[in-house]
């Protein structure tokens, strides 16, 4: 099994309250059926050199949230939503901004806590080996600090990064993560009368999020 992981937002954006949600996705399953949706949308788009989510019209995001609905039984659909409430609501949040609760900066570590979190029900109902490649962020080096982590919390997984422009499965979870971002900063919501079933994280990863800071409170200087 395959599964691919974008991100709309930024999370240092949404800590100085200059963005209002960030969102994390991930799809997963057979790598076709992953693939099979954003390549339907460019070929059936003349000007669209990839699926994603802030490129496309109305009319080809709905063609793919209705491609989505088609596979939903093959697909899993995982997501996390972080807005600027759910942050100045954590214990502690001034260690963010003196970013030092962890070992790598704090909104590269809480991706990866929270690609950690998305994965560990596709892993627990997968029969099988699974991949993970995530959209390459900031630069290399960034993300390979998040496949240490990634690796760190599942050896199970191969985790890897690359460029959305070259894997069809990272522009699916764009589209998820764009729509799901769409319904936070619209009220727009594109899973209404469809088969795609959302399975959302974001709890889970706020608890950890706190636990930890409450933790580093107790430790540190």
């Amino acid at each position: 099994m395959h599964a691919y992981g974008d991100e709309s937002g930024h999370l240092r954006s949404l800590l100085n309250e200059d963005s209002d949600v960030f969102v994390l996705a991930v799809v997963a399953g057979e790598k076709y059926k992953c693939s099979s949706c954003p390549k339907r949308a460019v070929r059936r788009a003349s000007d669209l050199r990839e699926a994603k989510w802030n490129d496309m019209s109305e009319q080809e995001k709905r063609r793919v949230i209705d491609c989505f609905s088609d596979e939903a039984r093959d697909l899993h659909f995982v997501c996390i939503v972080l807005e600027s409430s759910n942050l100045r609501a954590l214990s502690n949040l001034y260690l963010l901004y003196q970013d030092r609760t962890f070992e790598i900066s704090w909104d590269l570590a809480v991706i990866a806590l929270g690609y950690s979190l998305v994965l560990s029900p596709i892993v627990e109902s997968a029969n099988t080996n699974l991949s993970f490649t995530f959209d390459r962020l900031f630069g290399t080096k960034q993300s390979n600090q998040i496949v240490q982590r990634l690796g760190d919390e599942h050896p199970e997984i191969e985790v890897q990064h690359a460029t959305s422009h070259g894997t069809t499965g990272i522009q699916a979870a764009d589209c998820i993560a764009g729509a799901v971002a769409d319904s936070y900063r619209n009220g727009r919501n594109w899973f209404e009368g469809t088969n795609v079933d959302v399975n959302f994280q974001t709890r889970e990863l706020l608890t950890r999020m706190d636990q930890l800071l409450r933790d580093e409170n107790k430790t540190g200087p």
